[in-house]
């Protein structure tokens, strides 16, 4: 989702004054690690978690 398209979707939800392009990939983040969280004993810490998805954002966004 590019992000225009997310900007979009805070304005047609009508919560565009809560919208913040620096703290959105956080939030991705966030999300992405409450609905598939690491398997038990594979990562110690949430904060290791995040970094590894973090890394990957960044190298699939290298592509395009």
């Amino acid at each position: 989702m590019t992000e225009d398209e997310v900007e979009d979707k805070y304005r047609h939800a009508g919560k565009l004054h809560r919208y913040d392009q620096d703290n959105e990939w956080q939030k991705r983040l966030a999300r992405v690690a409450r609905k598939w969280p690491p398997p038990d004993g594979l990562i110690l810490e949430i904060g290791d978690y995040l970094k590894l998805l973090e890394d990957l954002i960044y190298l699939s966004m290298r592509h395009f």
